[in-house]
C-alpha cells in the first residue's frame, strides 16, 4: 500500500474540515444565530385586526449556524400598553443548526385602540457553546379601521388528526342594534378540515345587542394532515337598521396536540423491568422521557429516568428500569411478577422527584409510570400510567439498574461507504484489472475515512461528503497510477 497516497488522502479531508470549521467561526466577540423570516409580515389571525380582536401572531425561528445549536432559547413579545398579553412568552427549546420552529403569541387589542401601526419588540435570549445570547427584534403590528359588527371564536381551539370534535361557534353582536337573518358558512382551504353529520352554513334569526349566540358543530380533519395552525374563512351575512351587510373573517384552528401511549411490561429474571412504550395516539411525542416517581413498595437503584427521544404515530421505544417491589406481607421473596398496563393519569405527583428507596412497609400492587413529552404545539406534557403488579410473590433488597434508549444505526454512511467501495471494486474488475490485494488496501483505507466521520465528526453531512469527495478522487487516483505505470 502507498503511504503517499495514505498521507494525501489525510491531508485533503483535514483540510476540507478546517475549511468547513472556518466558515462557521465568528467575526467578533458574539455571533446571533436566530433569523425571522416572516419577521416583517408575522402570521396574524385573524389576518385584517381590528380593535377589541384576540389575535394570534407566529414567527418562523431559524438557526443560521452550520455547526452550533440554539439551546434553552426563549422569545418574549413586548407589544405596549394598547394590548393585552395573554401568551406572549415562549420557552421554544433547542434549535439545531439548519432547523426551524414556530412561536405563537396570542393577545388582545385593546377596543378603545386608534387604527394605525403600532410598533413591538422581540427579545429573543438562548445559549450559543454555553455563552448566553441576548436578540432585540422589531416588528410592526397593523391596526384596521374597518368596523365589524359580528365577532366570531371557536372553542376548543385543538382537534387532533383524524378524531371527531365538538368545537362551538361563538357569534358576538358588537355593535348597539340587533342585527337578524344571519348566516354563517365557513371552509378550509386544503378542504383538510370537514364538518361532521351537517353542512358548513348555519342560520341565526336575530342577536340582540352586545348579546352572543352559540351554533355547536362536529368537525374532523383528515388522518394524515400535517399539525400546525389552519385558518377557516368565514363568510356572514346578516341585516339591521343600515341594511345588508357581508363579512369576511378568519379564524385559526390548531390540528394536533397531546397523544397517547400503551405500555407492555417484563420483569425478567434478572430482575429488570422491560418497557414497551407504544405511542397509539394521533400525534407525534417530541423529546420523550419516562421517570419512575417515588411510591410506596417499590425501590428503584440508581437512576430512575429513561430518555427516549421522539416517537413517531405508531412506533415504539424500549426503556429497562431494574427495581424491587414489595406486593405481599405474608409472601416469600422472589422477582417474577407480570404487569399489565392499566389507567391513566395526567396530574403529576407532587413526590415524583424525591428519594426513591422506599422501604417496604407500604407495600404496594401496582407501579406508577410518568411519561413527559413535548406535543406538537410546542407544550410540555406530563402523563401518568399505572401498571398492575399481579403476583403472590415479593421483592426484597437493592439491585443495580439500567435505562435504555432506541439507538440510530449510521445508514447514510455506510451506503455511502458501500456504493463507493462498490463502483472501485466494478471497474477493477472489468475495466483496470488490478490486484485485489492491492485494492483491499485502499479499500481499507476508504473505511478509515468514514469511521473518521462517523466517530469523531457524528456522521455531520459536511464531513461525509468531504469523505465520499476523497474516496472517490483516491480511486481515481488510483487507478490511473497503476493505468500509468502499465
Amino acid at each position: 500500500m502507498n503511504y503517499k497516497s495514505f498521507i494525501f488522502a489525510i491531508t485533503l479531508v483535514l483540510f476540507a474540515l478546517t475549511i468547513n470549521a472556518a466558515t462557521t467561526s465568528t467575526t467578533g466577540d458574539i455571533t446571533y444565530y436566530a433569523y425571522i423570516s416572516n419577521l416583517s409580515t408575522p402570521h396574524y389571525l385573524p389576518s385584517i385586526i381590528n380593535p377589541g380582536d384576540v389575535v394570534s401572531m407566529s414567527i418562523d425561528i431559524s438557526n443560521i449556524s452550520n455547526s452550533v445549536s440554539m439551546d434553552n432559547l426563549n422569545v418574549e413579545l413586548n407589544i405596549g400598553n394598547n394590548f393585552t398579553g395573554t401568551d406572549l412568552n415562549q420557552n421554544i427549546g433547542t434549535i439545531a443548526y439548519g432547523d426551524s420552529k414556530t412561536a405563537i403569541f396570542t393577545f388582545n387589542v385593546n377596543s378603545d385602540v386608534v387604527p394605525g401601526y403600532y410598533p413591538g419588540t422581540l427579545k429573543l435570549t438562548y445559549l450559543n457553546n454555553g455563552q448566553l445570547i441576548t436578540e432585540q427584534k422589531s416588528l410592526t403590528i397593523p391596526i384596521s379601521n374597518t368596523q365589524k359588527k359580528l365577532d366570531v371564536s371557536i372553542t376548543p381551539n385543538v382537534i387532533n388528526p383524524g378524531n371527531k370534535t365538538d368545537i362551538n361557534f361563538e357569534i358576538r353582536n358588537l355593535s348597539n342594534i340587533p342585527v337578524s337573518n344571519i348566516y354563517v358558512s365557513w371552509s378550509e382551504s386544503s378542504g383538510l378540515i370537514l364538518p361532521l353529520g351537517t353542512d358548513n352554513q348555519k342560520y341565526i334569526s336575530v342577536i340582540a345587542p352586545n348579546s352572543t349566540v352559540n351554533i355547536p358543530m362536529i368537525v374532523a380533519s383528515d388522518p394524515n394532515i400535517t399539525p400546525g395552525v389552519y385558518s377557516l374563512d368565514l363568510n356572514i351575512s346578516y341585516s339591521s337598521s343600515l341594511g345588508t351587510t357581508n363579512q369576511t373573517s378568519k379564524v385559526g384552528l390548531i390540528v394536533g396536540g397531546g397523544t397517547d401511549f400503551e405500555l407492555s411490561a417484563e420483569m425478567q429474571a434478572s430482575g429488570v423491568l422491560a418497557l414497551s412504550i407504544a405511542n397509539v395516539g394521533s400525534n407525534k411525542a417530541g423529546a420523550v422521557v419516562v421517570k419512575i416517581p417515588r411510591q410506596p413498595g417499590i425501590t428503584v437503584s440508581g437512576t430512575n429516568t429513561a430518555i427516549l427521544g421522539n416517537i413517531n404515530i405508531g412506533d415504539f421505544t424500549l426503556a429497562n428500569f431494574q427495581l424491587k417491589t414489595a406486593l405481599d406481607n405474608n409472601s416469600t421473596t422472589g422477582s417474577n411478577f407480570q404487569p399489565n398496563a392499566s389507567t391513566t393519569q395526567k396530574t403529576p405527583r407532587p413526590d415524583m422527584n424525591k428519594d426513591f428507596n422506599i422501604g417496604n412497609g407500604n407495600r404496594s400492587n401496582s407501579l406508577v409510570l410518568e411519561i413527559d413529552y413535548t406535543d406538537t404545539t410546542g407544550v410540555r406534557q406530563i402523563t401518568q400510567k399505572t401498571i398492575q403488579l399481579n403476583s403472590t410473590t415479593t421483592s426484597n433488597g437493592l439491585t443495580k439498574t439500567n435505562a435504555s434508549s432506541t439507538s440510530t444505526f449510521p445508514t447514510i454512511p455506510v451506503v455511502l461507504l458501500v456504493i463507493v467501495i462498490g463502483l472501485g471494486a466494478l471497474y477493477n474488475q472489468f475495466k483496470a484489472k488490478n490486484s485485489w490485494s492491492g485494492f483491499a488496501g485502499y479499500a481499507l483505507l476508504i473505511l478509515v475515512l468514514y469511521l473518521i466521520s462517523i466517530y469523531l465528526f457524528s456522521s455531520d453531512m459536511v464531513s461525509l461528503i468531504v469523505v465520499t469527495i476523497v474516496s472517490l478522487l483516491l480511486l481515481l487516483w488510483i487507478f490511473r497510477s497503476k493505468k500509468d505505470k502499465k
